[in-house]
């Protein structure tokens, strides 16, 4: 794999609760506005991939780390512009990413596995956020 090959995952975090409060209709349109949110940032030689239950990756070459965080932060501000104008049912997402010059990583398996392990723990961390707050 080349260098600034990067890997991201994201996770559709509320879409089971948009669907369960307000049906699949809405669920599904809600799912199709995020997924045309997220492809409109990558190129078309990019690679993006449904990966069920409102989880996407995406691979991006000539993707430094800085650019993979320029991209995170162009998607944020899209999303809540999204969510501006649809504030009853909001997208509330996870995005993570790891790049191989970053992480010394060039298997596309250890480098989506590195992604996704930091979407999760991302998550974690916010899920036990929360709780202390409560």
């Amino acid at each position: 794999m080349p260098e600034n090959y990067a890997c991201f995952s994201l996770r559709f975090e509320n879409l089971n609760k948009i669907t369960n409060r307000f049906g699949y209709t809405v669920g599904d349109g809600v799912l199709k506005d995020f997924s045309d949110l997220v492809g409109a940032i990558f190129a078309d030689e990019e690679f993006v991939g449904y990966n069920g239950v409102g989880n996407y990756i995406a691979f991006a070459e000539n993707c430094s780390d800085n650019k993979a965080q320029a991209v995170i932060s162009v998607l944020t501000d899209k999303v809540d512009e999204y969510n501006e104008h649809n504030s009853d049912y909001p997208i509330d997402f996870n995005i993570s990413y790891s790049v191989t010059s970053e992480t010394g990583t060039y298997e596309i398996r250890d480098l989506l596995r590195l992604a996704s392990k930091n979407n999760f723990t991302k998550n974690e961390s916010k899920e036990e956020k929360v709780n202390e707050d409560d």
